[in-house]
C-alpha cells in the first residue's frame, strides 16, 4: 500500500509541474503582449546600463556610492566608480536550490566607521536560512569575520524564503522571513517563518517586542506575523514607517504597513479581509492588486525622497515597486492608496530597486531564461543594473533653488541653481530686477561687492520652448564687516598617524571686529581623503575649541589616504571662514612568503601568489589568510603554520616602521588522479535489465529539477548506480553527507553508511576512518519517483571544511582489474634485453622484485615503489642467460606474493 506521504509527494509534484506549464504559458503569452508595450521611459527620462553577467537578488548603496550586488550563488559582488569589479567583496557556500541562495543584503547604520554588513542566506544542507554579519576591510570582507545573527527555522521547502532587511530608525535590525511552503508556520508565534523579525544588530531579541515574554519558541523576536512570502521590505525614510511587498497565493499581491504585534492575515485571508474570523490584531493590506493581466509577483520597492531630487515634484514621496511577472516599475501613493500608473513598462524581472542620494533610481533585473522553471530561479548569467535619470523634457522645473549669500564688501559672491526640462534650457538671471546681459549659465558670480548691494534680490527664470520657471529669491546680504580668520593649532603642520591613534585637534578665530571668537563659534569636522575622493569622517562637531578623535583601525586598505581636519569659525555678524590641515599616514611594508613558494596567501580576501610584499599604513588591520586547501601543478596543500607559530588560518597583520616578513608554511600530498566514477542509468527504480546510459561521473552533485539527467533518461522513475573507487587526501575520519531525492544507497569498502532506498528528501551523515594512499571500492545508488530529483555526495575532513568530493580523488570501476589487490598484471618485452613489467595497486606501496631461475637461483633484484593505478616497470635483463625465468614480487606492507614467468632469448 502506497504510504500517505508518498501520495501527497506525488499529488504535490504534479501539481507544482501544472503550475509550470502554466507559468510557461503565460511567460509566452507575456511575450506578445510585450510586443504592444511600449518600452520607452517617461518623456524626460533616459536610462544607461551600468553592469550586466549578474546572478542578481538585491543590493543596496553605500554611503560611499558603491553598490553591492547580492548574487544567488553565494557572492557579493561591487559597483564602484560606474564598473562592475572583478573580486567581490565576498564569497559564501549557499543552497542555492530553486528560491534558495544569497538573498539579501544590509548595511549598518555605521557602516563606514565599523565595516558591518548583513546578508541573508541559505545554509547548505542544513535547509534553513542565516543572517550573519560580517566585516568589510575596503572592498573585501575580513576573512573569518563571519558572525552568526540568527539560524532561522527549517524550511519545508525551497521556496518563500523572504530574507528582506532593514534597519529601523530605532536602530533595531528589522527582518521579513517567509514561510517556506508551510503556510500554519506563519501564524505560529513561536516559529521564524512567515513573519518581520525584530533585533538588536547582534541578534538579540528587542525586550519590547510584543510576544518578548510568551515563551514559546522564538516568539521574542517577532514583530509581526501572518505573512507569506515578504520578499520586499523598506522603509519610508521621512516617517520611519516600514512596508513590505507580501508575494500573494492565487488571487492578490499585497503592499502592507509594518505595525507592532499586527497580523497580516496569511493564510486565513489572502488580500483585504471580507468577513473571514481574524484576529483582532489583524491589519488589512494598504495597497493590493490581483492577479490579472498577467501581474502575480510584488518584488522590489523604494521610496523616492533623495538628498536632492532629481525627479519633477509629482515624484516626491511616491513608492515604486515592481511586479517580477510583467517587468512593469509602478508608482503608488502610500498614504491615499492610489496607484498613479506604469513608470517603467520592460523591465525584465526586476528584483530590487534603491533610489541614490543625487537622486538617480537603479534598479536590478534578474533576465535568465523567463520560463519560471526552478532552473531559471537557482541561476542566471543574464542579470543587469540600470540608472535611470531625469534630464528634463517640456517646461522647465527648479530642483535646487538658489541659496542667499552673505559676503563682506570686496569679496565675490556665488549663486546656483539646478533645472531640468527639454534642452536647451536658458537661464536669466536678475539683480534687484534688473537682468544681467551675457550670463546663460546655471550659475552666477557677483564679483567684488559692495556694501551698497546689500539685501539685494537675486532670481533666475529657466526657460525653453515649453515655457519658464522662476526661482525663490535669493538675497545678496553684503556687509562692510570682516571674514574673521581661523587658525588651527592642532594637529601641526607635517603631522603624521597610525590607525587605531587618538588625534587631537585645536584652535581658535580671531575677528577684526570681534576679536577672539568664542568657541560656541567653532566647529570641527575630519574627512578621510582617499585618492581623489573623500569619505566622511568625524560630522561637523560645534561648541569646542579643541577635542580628540580616534583614527578607525579598519577599513580603506590603500596607503593612498590621509585625513584632512576643518575649523570653521563664524563672527556675530554671521561670517565664516573654513581652514583645514592634512596629516599623513606612516607607511611599514609587509613582505609575505609560503614554503613552498609559489601557494597562494590572500590578502585581505584577494587571492595572492608569493612570494609578494605590499605597503601598508601602520596600525591598520591588514589580514592574511591561508586556504585551508589548496592545488598548485599536482599536489594539495594543506596550512600548517605560520612563522611565528600560530595555526590559525585568518591572521591580522599591521604594518610598522620596520619591515615584517610573514611566512606560511603548507604540507603538500600528490592530487589524486582521478576523472569520476562509473554511473549507469536505468529507466527504472529497481536498476533492473542493461542501463541505457552508462558513462563517467566527474563527480556526484547533481540537480535535475523536473527535467531529465541526460534526454536518453526519463524526467521521473528512474535510477543510477555508481561504482569506483574513492582516494583520501590524508589519513584521518572523514564525515559523509549525501542529500537525495528520493532513494539513495552508499557503500565505501565493506561499511554501509547510508541505506534508504525509500521515497522521500533525505539528508544523511556518516563518518568513515580512510587512509591515504589507499583507493576504497566505493558503491552508490539512488532512485527518483516523480519529479525534483536530486543526489550529492560531500565530504569533509578535520583539515578542511565540507565540499563536493572532486573528481580527481574519484576513480571509474575500471581502473582496477580487481579491488583491494596489488598484482602483476602482464610482462611486456621491449627488446632482448629488457622487459616492462605492468602491474596496478589499490595502494602507495613499495615491491621487492627478485628474478629467480627454475632451479631457484636469483639473479636481480629491484625494491620498487608502486603508485595508486596502473604503473609500468622496465626491467634490464641484459646480464641473464637464455633461459626460462620467474619474476617474483613481495609486497613490503602486505606480504602478498606474486609470480610471473617469462623467457629469455639470445
Amino acid at each position: 500500500m502506497v504510504s500517505i506521504q508518498a501520495t501527497l509527494k506525488l499529488l504535490n509534484k504534479y501539481i507544482v509541474r501544472a503550475i509550470m506549464v502554466k507559468r510557461i504559458f503565460i511567460c509566452f503569452v507575456f511575450v506578445l503582449l510585450s510586443a504592444l508595450i511600449s518600452a520607452q521611459l517617461p518623456a524626460g527620462f533616459i536610462r544607461e546600463r551600468i553592469a550586466t553577467g549578474l546572478n542578481p537578488t538585491s543590493m543596496v548603496l553605500a554611503p560611499d556610492g558603491r553598490i553591492f550586488i547580492t548574487e544567488k550563488n553565494g557572492k557579493v559582488r561591487i559597483i564602484r566608480d560606474g564598473k562592475l569589479l572583478d573580486e567581490p567583496l565576498l564569497s559564501l557556500e549557499v543552497d542555492d536550490t530553486n528560491e534558495r541562495g544569497l538573498g539579501h543584503i544590509v548595511l549598518h547604520p555605521d557602516f563606514e566607521n565599523n565595516g558591518y554588513f548583513y546578508v541573508f542566506y541559505t545554509v547548505p544542507v542544513l535547509r534553513l536560512n542565516r543572517v550573519s554579519r560580517f566585516t568589510a576591510n575596503g572592498d573585501k570582507a575580513i576573512p573569518g569575520s563571519e558572525l552568526i545573527i540568527i539560524n532561522m527555522d527549517e524550511t519545508g521547502s525551497d521556496i518563500h524564503n523572504g530574507g528582506a532587511m532593514l534597519f529601523g530608525l530605532d536602530g533595531y535590525l528589522y527582518i521579513s522571513t517567509g514561510e517556506g511552503a508551510q503556510s500554519w508556520k506563519s501564524e505560529d508565534l513561536g516559529s521564524t517563518n512567515g513573519k518581520v523579525l525584530r533585533v538588536d544588530e547582534s541578534g538579540i531579541p528587542v525586550p519590547d517586542n510584543p510576544w518578548y515574554d510568551l515563551n514559546t519558541g522564538r516568539s521574542n523576536m517577532v514583530y509581526s506575523y501572518g505573512l507569506r512570502n515578504p520578499f520586499t521590505m523598506v522603509m519610508n525614510p521621512l516617517t520611519g514607517e516600514i512596508y513590505v511587498g507580501d508575494v500573494g497565493n492565487m488571487k492578490f499581491e499585497e503592499v502592507n504597513k509594518i505595525e507592532k504585534g499586527a497580523f497580516y492575515g496569511w493564510p486565513k485571508v489572502e488580500g483585504k479581509a471580507h468577513g473571514e474570523i481574524l484576529p483582532d490584531e489583524y491589519k488589512d493590506p494598504i495597497y493590493q492588486y490581483e492577479h490579472k493581466n498577467n501581474y502575480c509577483c510584488i518584488v522590489g520597492a523604494t521610496f523616492y525622497d533623495p538628498e536632492i531630487a532629481q525627479f519633477p515634484a509629482s515624484f516626491e514621496g511616491i513608492f515604486f515597486y515592481n511586479d517580477y511577472c510583467t517587468g512593469h516599475i509602478r508608482m503608488l501613493d502610500v498614504d491615499t492608496g492610489i496607484d498613479h500608473g506604469i513608470f517603467i513598462s520592460d523591465g525584465d524581472r526586476v528584483v530590487d530597486m534603491r533610489v541614490s542620494s543625487d537622486g538617480s533610481l537603479f534598479y536590478l533585473e534578474r533576465k535568465g531564461l523567463g520560463d519560471g522553471s526552478q532552473e531559471d530561479n537557482t541561476s542566471t548569467t543574464e542579470g543587469a543594473l540600470w540608472k535611470v535619470s531625469y534630464i528634463g523634457t517640456g517646461k522647465p522645473y527648479i530642483s535646487v533653488h538658489p541659496e542667499s549669500a552673505l559676503t563682506s564688501a570686496g569679496e565675490d559672491a556665488f549663486f546656483n541653481v539646478k533645472a531640468f526640462g527639454a534642452n536647451p534650457l536658458s537661464y536669466r538671471w536678475f539683480l534687484n530686477g534688473d537682468e544681467i546681459s551675457g550670463n546663460n549659465e546655471p550659475a552666477f558670480e557677483v564679483n567684488h561687492t559692495t556694501i551698497d548691494q546689500d539685501s539685494s534680490s537675486i532670481v533666475v527664470i529657466v526657460g525653453n520652448s515649453f515655457g519658464e520657471a522662476r526661482s525663490d529669491t535669493a538675497y545678496l546680504n553684503v556687509t562692510i564687516n570682516h571674514r574673521p580668520e581661523a587658525v588651527i593649532t592642532n594637529p601641526v603642520e607635517g603631522s603624521t598617524y597610525n590607525g587605531g591613534q587618538i588625534i587631537s585637534f585645536g584652535g581658535f578665530g580671531q575677528d577684526e571686529e570681534d576679536g577672539i571668537i568664542p568657541e560656541s563659534a567653532l566647529s570641527w569636522r575630519i574627512d578621510f581623503q582617499h585618492g581623489t575622493h573623500s569619505h566622511p569622517g568625524m560630522p561637523w562637531l560645534s561648541g569646542v575649541s579643541a577635542g580628540t578623535w580616534m583614527i578607525p583601525s579598519a577599513g580603506e586598505t590603500s596607503s593612498d589616504v590621509w585625513y584632512r581636519v576643518y575649523l570653521k569659525v563664524t563672527d556675530t555678524q554671521g561670517l565664516s571662514k573654513i581652514e583645514y590641515r592634512d596629516i599623513f599616514p606612516q607607511l611599514g611594508n609587509i613582505k609575505v612568503r609560503s614554503i613552498p613558494d609559489g601557494l597562494n596567501i590572500n590578502l585581505d580576501g584577494t587571492p595572492s601568489r608569493t612570494p609578494y610584499e605590499f605597503e601598508g599604513v601602520e596600525g591598520i588591520s591588514r589580514y592574511l589568510s591561508a586556504p585551508v586547501k589548496q592545488i598548485f601543478g599536482d599536489s594539495i596543500y594543506f596550512f600548517n603554520n605560520w612563522n611565528e607559530g600560530s595555526k590559525i588560518l585568518n591572521m591580522e597583520v599591521k604594518a610598522r616602521q620596520d619591515d615584517q616578513l610573514i611566512i606560511g608554511t603548507f604540507d603538500g600530498i600528490t592530487r589524486g588522479k582521478g576523472i569520476g566514477l562509473t554511473a549507469k542509468y536505468f529507466d527504472n527504480i529497481n536498476f533492473q535489465g542493461n542501463p541505457i546510459l552508462i558513462k563517467i561521473d566527474s563527480v556526484i552533485n547533481h540537480q535535475f529539477f523536473s527535467g531529465q539527467p541526460d534526454p536518453l533518461v526519463p524526467a521521473d522513475n528512474f535510477g543510477i548506480t555508481w561504482d569506483g573507487y574513492l582516494q583520501a587526501y590524508r589519513s584521518g575520519i572523514y564525515n559523509f553527507t549525501v542529500i537525495a531525492d528520493d532513494g539513495i544507497f552508499l557503500k565505501i569498502d565493506d561499511h554501509v553508511l547510508v541505506d534508504k532506498l525509500e521515497d522521500g528528501v533525505h539528508t544523511e551523515k556518516s563518518s568513515l576512518y580512510l587512509e591515504s594512499g589507499h583507493l576504497y571500492p566505493v558503491k552508490m545508488k539512488m532512485f527518483d519517483g516523480y519529479f525534483n530529483a536530486q543526489i550529492k555526495l560531500r565530504w569533509s575532513g578535520v583539515d578542511f571544511g565540507e565540499e563536493v568530493i572532486p573528481s580527481y580523488q574519484l576513480y571509474p570501476a575500471d581502473y582496477l582489474t580487481e579491488a583491494n589487490s596489488s598484482a602483476i598484471i602482464s610482462l611486456r618485452t621491449l627488446s632482448a634485453n629488457e622487459f616492462l613489467v605492468i602491474m596496478e595497486s589499490y595502494k602507495e606501496t613499495k615491491m621487492d622484485f627478485t628474478i629467480v631461475s627454475v632451479i631457484g637461483q636469483s639473479f636481480v633484484s629491484h625494491d620498487v615503489d608502486v603508485h595508486i593505478g596502473k604503473n609500468e616497470i622496465p626491467f634490464d635483463i641484459s646480464g641473464l642467460p637464455a633461459g626460462i625465468y620467474f619474476l617474483t614480487g613481495i609486497d613490503q606492507y602486505s606480504g602478498k606474493k606474486t609470480v610471473e614467468k617469462f623467457v629469455k632469448v639470445n
